[in-house]
C-alpha cells in the first residue's frame, strides 16, 4: 500500500505516521479511501506544494471517511480541491454541506506538462 517517498515540503505528522504504519506492516488492512488521502499527501510533496492538495477525491458516499482522516484525524482545515472528475459536484456539495468554503480559486504550474487548477477549500 504505502511505501516511502520522500517527504520535503508539505509535512503532516497524522499521514508521516499512516505511511511508516503501513510500510512496516504490509499486511494491515487499510480502505480505499485512507490510500486515496495519503496518495493526495504524497502528490502534494511531489508537486513542491506547501498545502494539501486532492485531485482525486472519493466517490461521494465516501466523502465522510476521507474527510474523517483528512480534517479529525490529521487536522486539515484548509486545502486544494483539484478534482476533474465528473463527481466534483457532489464533493463541493458535500464539502459545504460540512462546514467548507471556497475561498477562491487555486492555480499552479507544478512542471513544464501540468498546471493545477482548483479550487482553495476552508473549514468556516
Amino acid at each position: 500500500m504505502a511505501r516511502k517517498r520522500e517527504i520535503n515540503s508539505y509535512r503532516n505528522g497524522h499521514f508521516e505516521g499512516l505511511i511508516t504504519y503501513y510500510t512496516e506492516n504490509k499486511n494491515a488492512p487499510n480502505s480505499h479511501v485512507t490510500s486515496r488521502a495519503i496518495h493526495a499527501f504524497y502528490e502534494t510533496n511531489e508537486y513542491g506544494l506547501e498545502t494539501y492538495t486532492v485531485r482525486d477525491a472519493p466517490f461521494e458516499r465516501d466523502m465522510g471517511e476521507f474527510m474523517y482522516t483528512v480534517e479529525d484525524e490529521a487536522g486539515i482545515k484548509e486545502f486544494y480541491l483539484c478534482d476533474q472528475s465528473t463527481g466534483l459536484m457532489g464533493t463541493l456539495h458535500y464539502l459545504m454541506n460540512t462546514g467548507w468554503q471556497i475561498i477562491g480559486p487555486f492555480e499552479k504550474q507544478v512542471d513544464p506538462f501540468t498546471t493545477l487548477r482548483g479550487l482553495h477549500m476552508q473549514k468556516a
